[in-house]
This record gives structure tokens, sequence and C-alpha cells, in this order.
């Protein structure tokens, strides 16, 4: 069990000093709440208009929100840049040592950047199917789900043509979250579990969105931010069986279904997405 989690700003505009020290300050307590998910180590990535930034290492979340690479990241959370989004992560390790960075998330595969929860059974033999054109940095076996993902994208396939491809070829359970820093207009969001694990909190008059594998983590972490507060949260969505393409420019969110048959995308703001059932088909 590890615990995901993100921050999407969509204003497009440089954020007010509240703003960013209410952003850095909801960064650090989702990290921090989300330990319960995973002590072996954590892993932030922050994307602005003009810089991306990634520091991870094998510490509980309580102590890597302390140390001076995380402060270099987050720091970028500013009134001077504009922030777009950030990626997290909490590790409980399962294949590959944590001491190992490599294996800790976000997990870099190329142009994409990646979190994963969950455990992917069949990565030794993909990597040996796709020995020819995929290379394997780490033992994780998450790494495989951003190989591919970046694989697709270089054979030309959209982001959710991208995932549903890896998703017919991986098998495990699993519950990610990545950007394609070639094209960093999105945050996706995708799972194959049952049950909703992850949610995502729409805040439509801040122009945020925040996700975490939890309800639980994100009223904790967020309950006395003046901007972030659950309070203020317009919509709430759970993520099960299916995936989000959230537009970091416009904060509209796209539905889809993760199977890989082709089926017909639905653009869908955060009013209409909250009409549906969690189980709804696209």
């Amino acid at each position: 069990m590890c615990g995901i989690l993100g921050l999407i700003e969509y204003s497009g505009s440089p954020l007010s000093h509240l703003k960013a020290k209410m952003m850095r300050k909801a960064t650090s307590k989702l990290l921090k709440k989300s330990e319960r998910r995973g002590g072996s180590a954590t892993g932030v990535f922050v994307l602005t208009d003009d810089k991306a930034s990634l520091f991870k290492t094998n510490l509980p979340a309580s102590k890597f929100i302390q140390t001076a690479g995380y402060s270099e990241v987050v720091k970028d959370i500013n009134k001077k840049s504009v922030f777009k989004a950030m990626i997290g992560h909490a590790r409980q390790k399962t294949k590959g040592h944590e001491r190992f960075n490599a294996n800790n998330h976000p997990i870099i595969a190329n142009r994409i950047v990646g979190v994963h929860n969950g455990i992917i059974g069949n990565d030794d033999l993909l990597f040996g199917k796709y020995d020819k054109r995929l290379f394997r940095r780490a033992e994780v076996d998450s790494e495989i789900i951003f190989r591919l993902i970046d694989l697709y994208r270089r054979d030309n396939c959209d982001l959710v043509e991208s995932v549903k491809r890896t998703c017919s070829d991986i098998v495990g359970s699993y519950t990610c979250a990545f950007i394609d820093t070639e094209y960093p207009s999105y945050v996706t969001i995708f799972s194959n579990s049952q049950y909703n694990n992850a949610h995502i909190y729409v805040y439509e008059g801040a122009k945020a969105i925040v996700f975490a594998s939890e309800e639980y983590i994100l009223d904790h972490a967020l309950e006395d931010n003046s901007i972030l507060d659950p309070v203020f949260a317009t919509h709430k969505i759970g993520v099960g069986k299916e995936g989000f393409r959230i537009n970091i420019l416009n904060g509209k969110i796209f539905r889809f279904d993760i199977s890989a048959a082709k089926k017909k995308t639905l653009a869908m703001n955060p009013m209409q997405q909250s009409l549906l059932p969690a189980n709804a088909a696209c």
C-alpha cells in the first residue's frame, strides 16, 4: 500500500503570496498524512510554467519534508512563477529496495513522470517482451507502467489511448497519476480498482484541484488550509475503475474508460462530472 497525491492550480496566473503559502502548506501536509500508507520513501514533482523539479529519497514523509532537497523543490510554488501542478508519493516498499533511489517515486520514464499505488505481477515478462524498445532503469514493478505509457506516446498515441494500451498489457492492481513533460497540459489519473482508490476535490473558486489516495488524507491534511479546506470544495470525485484526464490550463476534467476497446471520451466540467455515478460508463 502506497499513497499517491497531487495538486493542480489552473488560473494560469502567478499565485498571490497567501495562495502560494497555502499551496506549499498543502503539499507538506498531504505528504505527511500520506505517510500512513508508506514510510519507506517519499518523493515530489513540481511543475511551473518555466521549470520542472523532482526530489525523492528513502525517508518517511515526516522526515522528508524537513530536508533541504524538499525545500529546494517546494520553493518553486511561489508568487513569481505560474505554478501548474504537483504530484507526490509515499512508498511502502514491495519490489526494489528503497536505497536504490530509482525504485522510489515519482518514477521518471523519459517524458513521463508518474506515481503508482499497487502491485504489477508481469513487469519482468513485459520488459522481456519489449526488450528492444524499453529501457529498464530500476527493479520496482511500477516502472513498467510509465515505460509503456512513454512507449505508446512515442508511437503517437494520445494520452487516453496510451493508458488504455498500457492497462491491457499490465496485470495486477494499480492506481496511478502521471504528467507527460513533453505535453504538460494534463495530469492523468487512472485505476483498475473496484473501489474508490483515489479521491479528487475540486475548488472552483480557488481554481484548484487536489487528489490523494484517501478522503481521510485530504480531509485531515487540508482541514486548516484557508484556501483548500475541504468545506470549500465544490465537487468531490471518487476514482474507481476508470481514468480522469485533468486539464491543467482550465481545470476541465475528461473521464474515460480504461478498457482497451476504443470508446469515445467525454469532455466534462467538474459540475457535469459530479452528477455522474462512480461506475457510469463513458
